[in-house]
């Protein structure tokens, strides 16, 4: 496994495993889940995070990366945009 986003031949972010189950948090179902995120530390600001919803929920893969002027590569967008987006 590599540490560089640059070596890695994925996308940035996509999905997994999807799941045959119902989305609780997206379809608004009563109940109540669990996310669990593993995430490392690659080259310099570069980050991967498995996400997963539940036991045998869907699965994502993301990345992110800061610019330049933080001295990263910008081959990813930058934790901060990923918080964002999803407010």
């Amino acid at each position: 496994m590599s540490n560089n986003l640059e070596a890695i031949p994925f996308p940035i972010g996509f999905k997994v495993f999807e799941s045959a189950y119902p989305n609780v948090l997206v379809n608004k179902a009563d109940g109540i889940t669990t996310v669990k995120v593993e995430a490392r530390q690659m080259a310099h600001h570069q980050k991967e995070a498995i996400t997963t919803e539940g036991i045998e929920g869907d699965i994502w893969r993301t990345a992110s990366d800061e610019g330049v002027h933080l001295k990263g590569t910008d081959l990813a967008p930058f934790p901060l945009g990923y918080f964002n987006a999803g407010l």
